[in-house]
């Protein structure tokens, strides 16, 4: 059936114009351009699997034929190992659906697009009821208590490994950003011989690095990211002093110490975490970005708790210390306002004047600062819990 179909696929419609190739690659070109990163992935995703369709059916990878649409949708649900959801087949069509909009205006030829059709909007909606994705094992937060120790006792920063899991979790938590996000941050950076400066260096910043030092503070541009576009850019603000950790000290000795290429990602995975620091001897790091995010955050927790057991740890995910604060934040103030403007979330009945009223670096900076207090005057820490972070 596929095969039959993709006698009728787009490119014998358009091959007196150009190849397969040119055609992809032009679609490919366009879209890049008003697509955020994670959209992007996913057409990666969806082109992966169209291809591996192709490979099983001698299909060719762009249907225009409403036959071989539906086919392809069928097996994602019940032939490929292993199969997908129905929310994910969805969402491939409408990469899909994308294309052939682009691949129209790109060619000038009218093309019809299958995903439009009856048949595959009656085949999408019948899968949603009986191919839903399995619910997933929402990951909890830390307690006030254990965010003290894990960020205290659960990294062993003698080594390149521990202070690059240090640094990661305080991006993750303070931020607080999302696990693809805090991963995707590259830093710009050189070393500059200063005697004045501790380890005799000075980190110097290019104007075009994701993250940066100024007064004291942590500042990371954020361009990729949900409800941030080019024309609302976000800037998140970390000061020194947040639960006793130096950040700004922290990130700047990381730097100096392990010094991860300058240009990549900030969060390189090093080649041999558990290489330990020595004077100068700089770490090695791997070519992808550390996205393993969930199993650092457990390592950590395992570290400051050796006597947790797997389910609690199991508990735990890249996105933990992002609720950690957002929770901690609420205990205290209790103002969702706040919360949303610390983590970037969407607000709720958000009004026109909150455009011009939003925290000020200063704002933000004082809140992180006084926090580990307000936690222990709310009674959510106690005064014990707390002296860790003065040790």
């Amino acid at each position: 059936l596929a095969k039959t179909a993709g006698e009728d696929d787009l490119i014998h419609s358009v091959s007196q114009h150009m190849s397969r190739l040119d055609l992809q690659r032009q679609t490919s070109e366009v879209m890049s351009y008003h697509r955020r990163t994670g959209t992007l992935a996913v057409h990666r995703r969806a082109h992966q699997t169209l291809a591996q369709y192709g490979q099983v059916y001698g299909a060719l990878t762009l249907p225009t034929s409403v036959l071989q649409l539906a086919h392809w949708v069928t097996w994602m649900l019940r032939l490929r190992d292993p199969t997908l959801d129905s929310s994910t087949a969805e969402l491939y069509a409408g990469v899909v659906s994308d294309w052939h909009q682009v691949a129209k205006e790109v060619t000038g030829v009218a093309l019809q697009n299958p995903c439009q059709t009856p048949l595959i909007r009656q085949l999408l909606r019948a899968a949603q009821r009986g191919y839903k994705r399995a619910p997933k094992n929402k990951k909890e937060p830390l307690t006030a208590g254990q965010l003290v120790r894990v960020l205290h006792e659960g990294f062993d920063k003698a080594t390149v490994g521990g202070r690059h899991d240090h640094l990661l979790f305080c991006f993750l938590c303070f931020g607080p950003l999302r696990p693809g996000v805090t991963v995707a941050l590259v830093a710009i950076y050189t070393l500059v011989p200063d005697p004045l400066c501790p380890l005799g260096l000075r980190v110097q910043f290019s104007a075009s690095s994701d993250v940066w030092v100024a007064e004291n503070r942590v500042v990371i541009r954020v361009d990729e990211d949900k409800n941030v576009d080019a024309s609302k850019r976000r800037l998140v603000y970390i000061p020194a002093g947040v639960f006793g950790v130096d950040l700004p000290g922290e990130l700047e000795m990381y730097l100096k110490v392990c010094s991860p290429p300058s240009g990549r990602t900030l969060f390189a995975s090093p080649t041999n975490p558990r290489k330990v620091i020595r004077p100068h001897e700089v770490g090695r790091f791997n070519d992808g970005t550390y996205t393993a995010t969930c199993a650092m955050v457990r390592r950590a927790f395992a570290r400051a708790f050796p006597d947790s057991e797997e389910w609690e740890r199991a508990l735990l995910g890249g996105g933990s210390p992002r609720k950690t604060l957002a929770i901690l934040l609420y205990s205290v103030y209790a103002n969702m306002r706040l919360v949303a403007d610390f983590g970037g979330w969407s607000a709720q009945g958000k009004l026109a004047i909150d455009c011009y009223i939003p925290m000020t670096p200063q704002q933000r900076c004082r809140k992180l600062q006084s926090l580990l207090t307000d936690l222990v005057a709310n009674n959510e820490l106690t005064l014990e819990q707390a002296n860790i972070c003065t040790r």
